[in-house]
């Protein structure tokens, strides 16, 4: 049997661990904003700039946006928080 790659190339397995960052970070990410981006781009697959689009924002700003969240949850990680 071939195992296919999967459509958005992640496996079962990584859609489930990303499932559960994806939840361990909404729970401590303050900003409306910031929490609505992290949705919409890994649990509803919208690109950057479809995200930009609805916010009414740049694509830079998102992007920038979910560069200071994993920047964020990265020295909280490294702390132990997460």
């Amino acid at each position: 049997m071939i195992l296919q790659e999967p459509e958005d190339g992640y496996s079962p397995l990584e859609k489930i661990l990303l499932k559960q960052f994806i939840i361990s970070i909404y729970s401590v990410i303050r900003d409306p904003v910031d929490k609505f981006i992290l949705i919409a781009r890994h649990e509803s697959n919208y690109k950057q700039d479809e995200v930009a689009k609805m916010l009414g924002i740049s694509q830079v700003a998102v992007s920038k946006r979910l560069t200071k969240m994993k920047r964020q949850m990265r020295a909280k990680r490294k702390r132990g928080e997460l």
